[in-house]
């Protein structure tokens, strides 16, 4: 009994099937995974203490008592948890300079305390010193620790995870665990673009000025590097950043999902 040979397209097409199974496949994994991950930082995190993180005044008065070193420890528990590690066990690496993701400039390994602790100061500040309503405070330190995690960038993996799982729960607390776990794992479900120009910061404008692989006439590295003269650094532009998010409505609104593109840069 002869076997039938496939044509080139029917073959093409097998492969096409097989390579979507896989992928079905591996993303099934990795959802399973990282919802496994959410259910338990959520056990471990909340607990007994739903009713707490349920009042808003409690989730702004927690950020207010806190070190900016604290909190980004509680950060760092939290991406662990969600990449299923140990806090003491994330791997950093030291001569990182600073990265380029879509529109966005992180900064250095060295930086990244001081910028991280410069944004969060910034958002004590606003907290402790503005009139705004307790809903307004509630919405605005949401939009900071999320926008903060993304912009400094301080894990090698799970900034996004971890932004949106701080952010959800500073915004809504623990009244709804299926929509904080749903939010946290997959990042379609909470779409915000927090702008930070690759080209806002001397290190950002260097960055993209020494870049070969960036189209620039040598005229307009130039001109970068003159200008990069006059531009803040990487931690004094984070809490520019911070400060500007939360005293304009403007920046606020350009954040939230009718207003962007569909755009996902962060894992």
């Amino acid at each position: 009994m002869s076997e039938k040979l496939l044509t080139e397209t029917e073959s093409q097409n097998v492969l096409s099937r097989d390579s979507r199974q896989n992928v079905r496949s591996r993303d099934s994994q990795e959802i399973e995974i990282r919802t496994q991950g959410v259910n338990l930082l959520i056990n471990n995190i909340i607990g007994r203490n739903q009713e707490f993180f349920a009042e808003p005044q409690n989730r702004l008065d927690f950020i207010k008592s806190q070190s900016a070193e604290d909190f980004l420890r509680f950060a760092q528990y939290i991406n662990a948890k969600l990449r299923g590690e140990k806090p003491h066990q994330l791997r950093h690496d030291e001569d990182e300079k600073g990265g380029f993701l879509m529109k966005l400039h992180t900064p250095s390994h060295k930086d990244k305390p001081a910028a991280f602790k410069n944004g969060y100061e910034e958002l004590q500040d606003y907290l402790k010193t503005s009139s705004d309503s307790t809903e307004k405070k509630v919405a605005g330190a949401a939009m900071a620790v999320e926008a903060l995690v993304i912009w400094v960038h301080p894990f090698n993996d799970g900034n996004g995870r971890t932004s949106r799982f701080m952010a959800k729960l500073i915004e809504d607390g623990a009244t709804d665990l299926t929509e904080l776990a749903q939010e946290t794992a997959f990042k379609g479900l909470r779409r915000r673009y927090y702008k930070h120009d690759n080209c806002a910061t001397q290190e950002g404008a260097l960055g993209v000025a020494d870049n070969e692989d960036i189209m620039l006439e040598d005229h307009e590295r130039d001109e970068l590097r003159e200008r990069a003269k006059n531009l803040p650094s990487d931690v004094v532009s984070i809490g520019l950043s911070i400060k500007n998010l939360l005293e304009s409505d403007e920046v606020r609104q350009s954040t939230l999902p009718k207003q962007i593109v569909a755009f996902q840069y962060s894992r």
